[in-house]
Order: structure tokens, then C-alpha cells, then sequence
């Protein structure tokens, strides 16, 4: 099952113009793909270093258009991880992925898509920012539902924060589902591919690109491995408040879920 959202991040407008760059239009897709089932997910912040292993595979216009690189451990980004790779491009983070914005740089060459897969590095992208809990303690909400697998506490989908360049619209798929202890919560995936829709009906892109997009990991001891459900899936809980977690956070939450 595939499903298709638009939304304009209004809430990243305020931080969103760089050498009179403007915010974008974002369109959503999120397919099931491939199913995986964790075992348990962690309830620690998650920081770009301790995504070594993720897998991120940068297309470009060209005669090379793909390269892949594995994320690693790298001082260049003083409290993450970061690494550069092939010819002219640099992907980089630092802290806290419910916070802190990765960085893409590209000179010399014409970027049209990314994709970061998170299976090597055990981690999963969470979409939804759960209303079970509050946003600066662990302390329950009074909301009668959860919206998001237990352990990976409040989400956040992609969010467009600065470019140096001016972009029409991005197209942001979710894919790779991931299952919790054999449930469907409709919030994890493996996969998250970027493509850039420019002027002209171009999507080619050059400079400077920051986004947010967060991420949990499963428990130390955990498993993460493709899933083949033996009988009727659960039902999904809503997974709508992805959009909404992400313009009510905004960019200027001071803490973290944990």
C-alpha cells in the first residue's frame, strides 16, 4: 500500500530562506515495500554518529549518476557523525536527529536524488510525533491513543530546513516498513529517498541543502530482519499526524523526547 501527502512546512519558513532561497513544498509517499519486523525499539536519543552502517546512496546527472557511501563515525561534524565521498559531495550531522539538521554539500556536479537506507546501521526513520507524550519530559499525555511503535516515543518526518539554492517542490518517499514485535504502527521505515524538483522542471541541485529527519534504533540486544506476516496484519493505527507533529514542532522545540 502506497500513500501520497502534500504539505507546506510552514513551521520552517522562519529558517528556510539562505541567499533568498525559499521554503518548498513537500509531497509524501509512504510505501510499505519490503517488511521488516524489530524486536524492540530504544528509548535513548539517537545521534548521527550512532548511525554508522546507514547506507547513502547520493544520484547524480552524469554518466556516474549513483554513488554509495556508508555512514561512519567522522569528527568533521563536531557532535555526529559525517563523511564525505566521491566527487564534490559531502553529507554530514551532528546531535540529536529530532533536532539537529543534516547537511548535504554539493560543488561541481548536479544532484538530483538521495537515499538513506538505515538496515546496516540498525536504525529506522519514525514519522509521527506521538501525542501519548509530552514534549519535554517522559511524562504521559492524556491523549486515549498512541500514534507511534512502542519504545520510539515522538517522531518527526522529514522537514526542509535552509538551501542555498531556490527549489520548486521535494518529493520525499518512506519506504521499508518496519513492524514492532510483529505489530504495524504505520510510523517506522528502513528507507528514505529525496528527489529535487527545480525550476524549469529541472531536478538538478547544487549547494548547500539542510533537513531534518528522525530516527530511533533498535535495543542493543534487538533484532532487525525482513518480515513475511503469517497471518492478517494488525490494523494499522493512523499514521496522519506525521504532517501535523511536524508543523506544530516546528524548529524551535528546545529538548528532545527522552
Amino acid at each position: 500500500m502506497t500513500k501520497i501527502r502534500t504539505v507546506f512546512l510552514a513551521a520552517a519558513t522562519s529558517l528556510a530562506c539562505v541567499a533568498g532561497a525559499q521554503a518548498a513544498p513537500v509531497n509524501f509517499v509512504f510505501a510499505n515495500g519490503v517488511l521488516h519486523n524489530a524486536s524492540a525499539i530504544s528509548l535513548t536519543e539517537v545521534s548521527s554518529a550512532a548511525m554508522a552502517g546507514m547506507a547513502v546512496t547520493m544520484c547524480f546527472a552524469g554518466t556516474t549518476p549513483c554513488e554509495t557511501a556508508i555512514w561512519t563515525a567522522n569528527p568533521i561534524a563536531a557532535s555526529g557523525g559525517s563523511f564525505s565521498g566521491g566527487n564534490g559531495w559531502r553529507f554530514e550531522g551532528g546531535g540529536d536527529t529530532f533536532l539537529d539538521p543534516f547537511r548535504i554539500s554539493v560543488a561541481g556536479r548536479q544532484l538530483q536524488s538521495f537515499t538513506l537506507y538505515g538496515l546496516g546501521a540498525r536504525t529506522v526513520f519514525d514519522t509521527v510525533f506521538d501525542p501519548l507524550w509530552s514534549m519535554d519530559s517522559l511524562t504521559p499525555n492524556s491523549s486515549p491513543t498512541p500514534n507511534s511503535s512502542p519504545g520510539s516515543g515522538n517522531g518527526r518526518p522529514f522537514q526542509f530546513v535552509s538551501t542555498t539554492m531556490n527549489i520548486d517542490s521535494l518529493s520525499v518517499r518512506y519506504f521499508d516498513k518496519v513492524f514492532v514485535d510483529g505489530s504495524d504502527f504505520d510510523d517506522l521505515y528502513l528507507g528514505m529517498q529525496v528527489d529535487f524538483n527545480m525550476p524549469g522542471g529541472l531536478n538538478d541541485y547544487s549547494g548547500v541543502f539542510r533537513f531534518i529527519a528522525d530516527t530511533d534504533r533498535v535495543v542493543p540486544t534487538g533484532t532487525l530482519a525482513p518480515n513475511t506476516p503469517t497471518g492478517p496484519n494488525p490494523v494499522p493505527l493512523p499514521g496522519t499526524l506525521a504532517l501535523v507533529g511536524a508543523a506544530l514542532l516546528g524548529l524551535g522545540i528546545t529538548r528532545r523526547r527522552r
